[in-house]
């Protein structure tokens, strides 16, 4: 595949693309917090401080960890968000 066809390729890719999601929300804060202030309008989301995609909390040696897509933090760690992204293809009903 050459160089033009695989720019075309991921310029296809949509937001709901997963690496395209994590990318955007990880390097842009401010996408990540209109984001979040859509989905929880009393939000305050101005201190957010630190997004990081696929950020993997361990509770402890014999629990299993949990991984989020985006995890971000505001308020001096008081707030923490985690952002997960879902596609649903909903099958042909004949």
């Amino acid at each position: 595949m050459n160089k033009i066809n695989k720019e075309l390729k991921i310029e296809s890719l949509g937001f709901t693309n997963d690496l395209i999601f994590k990318q955007v929300m990880s390097t842009h804060i401010e996408i990540c917090q209109e984001l979040i202030r859509r989905v929880i309008p009393d939000a305050d989301v101005s201190d957010i401080h630190y997004v990081k995609n696929e950020e993997e909390i361990i509770v402890g040696i014999k629990e299993k960890s949990v991984r989020f897509d985006i995890y971000a933090a505001g308020d001096n760690d008081r707030y923490r968000y985690n952002l997960e992204m879902y596609q649903y293809r909903p099958k042909n009903i004949e």
